[in-house]
């Protein structure tokens, strides 16, 4: 009698593999300068999920979609908490006098098995 093994695969991302930035756009709104920040998951196994910020005290004149950023305490909550996808980038504008110094608080990677087709292609160890 046969016995099949089949090898699903190892999921796994690095912390160097999700970044934080932040840019002067160079234009105004109420006479400050709009900085844009943006945050990419460059790994290809995992979604990010529950991103956070780091911003006590952080005030803007422009108003920024609650959506995508939403301040908590000493926090700022990234896309609600829901799943940002391998290869996405998510990204929002604030007006102040000065640059804020964002940075990540907390965030954890999701990894799920490749679908059905993809594993039933997988290799196979067979024994008789």
């Amino acid at each position: 009698m046969a016995s099949v093994m089949k090898f699903l695969g190892t999921y796994s991302c690095e912390p160097d593999e999700v970044s934080l930035g932040q840019y002067d756009t160079g234009d105004l709104y109420s006479s400050a300068p709009v900085y844009n920040v943006t945050f990419y998951n460059g790994c290809t196994d995992c979604d990010v999920v529950d991103l956070s910020l780091r911003c006590p005290g952080f005030k803007t004149l422009k108003p920024i979609d609650p959506f995508i950023f939403k301040p908590s305490g000493d926090s700022c909550i990234i896309s609600r908490g829901l799943q940002i996808y391998t290869g996405v980038t998510i990204n929002f504008t604030y007006a102040r006098e000065s640059q804020y110094p964002f940075e990540i608080a907390h965030y954890h990677f999701e990894c799920a098995p490749p679908p059905e087709s993809e594993v039933k292609g997988a290799a196979r160890i067979v024994r008789g």
